[in-house]
């Protein structure tokens, strides 16, 4: 089923931070850029998403849900690493509310896969009851593992988990080093991932932060740098795995991969 989107004038999006008090914290989906299409479907893996859920649905909480789509750069001709779309809000209908948005741009964005803190909210409890796991992206073992395998037999644990401080920590640093990746020098200036960030309300965050205030924004981006290093280790991983077989075995690997059901013993 696909999804498309109109312009609706009537919605206020929450483009400031921090969240004025009188706002309507109902939300809106803001699209930086649409999303592109090959053949007249979105490639594979051209997009994922980060989201960082609220816990409750109490009304008066103070944390946003906050999503962001990103385009990867796993096709150069369309650009790097670009922020495309965003969603901030606390809506009356609460937690599923947000998943039905975060849902939603999954499917406009090529069933972009969703990174999302797993300590908070029921995002996957919501897709395996519309029976949609498969965009929900599995943990990315290999960002906190430095020593895992681009074949590790992965268990089924969907979403991160910033179990801790130190955890928290080490994934501040992935976003860190993203912010102030250079995408263009000249002779008069460099511009940084940083310098390119289409949304206010992140750019606000970002200045403000602290390890103890709420920051919802940052740590929904957290979950795009997470899955970009994740993506970005298994590739070179693979590569390592792959280098010295020859094309035959290199052949009976890709069947493995991308065919395992066929082989599992029943």
């Amino acid at each position: 089923r696909g999804v498309k989107y109109e312009v609706n004038h009537s919605l206020s999006p929450i483009d400031t931070f921090p969240t004025k008090d009188n706002i309507d914290r109902e939300g809106a989906v803001i699209l930086f850029e649409p999303p592109q299409y090959v053949n007249g479907e979105v490639p594979e893996g051209m997009y994922i998403i980060g989201c960082d859920p609220f816990k409750d649905d109490s009304s008066t909480g103070e944390s946003l849900a906050s999503i962001y789509v990103l385009k990867t750069n796993k096709y150069p001709h369309s650009g790097y690493s670009q922020i495309v779309a965003t969603y901030a809000g606390r809506p009356f209908l609460g937690k599923n509310a947000v998943n039905e948005t975060l849902y939603k741009l999954s499917l406009l964005y090529g069933k972009a896969k969703i990174y999302f803190e797993n300590n908070v909210g029921n995002v996957k409890d919501y897709f395996e009851k519309i029976q949609r796991l498969d965009l929900l992206a599995l943990q990315p073992i290999t960002v906190f593992n430095k020593k895992a395998s681009y074949n590790t037999m992965q268990s089924m644990i969907y979403g991160y988990s910033i179990s801790n401080d130190k955890v928290k920590w080490e994934a501040l640093q992935y976003l860190r080093a993203w912010l102030l990746e250079e995408r263009e020098v000249t002779e008069d200036s460099v511009t940084r991932n940083l310098d390119l960030i289409p949304d206010p309300a992140l750019l606000q965050e970002l200045i403000n932060f602290n390890l103890t205030g709420n920051f919802d924004r940052v740590l929904s981006c957290v979950g795009l740098v997470l899955g970009l290093e994740e993506i970005h280790n298994i590739s070179n991983r693979r590569a390592e795995h792959l280098e010295g077989f020859s094309e035959i075995e290199k052949e009976f690997d890709r069947l493995f991969v991308n065919n395992t059901r066929i082989f599992n013993a029943r």
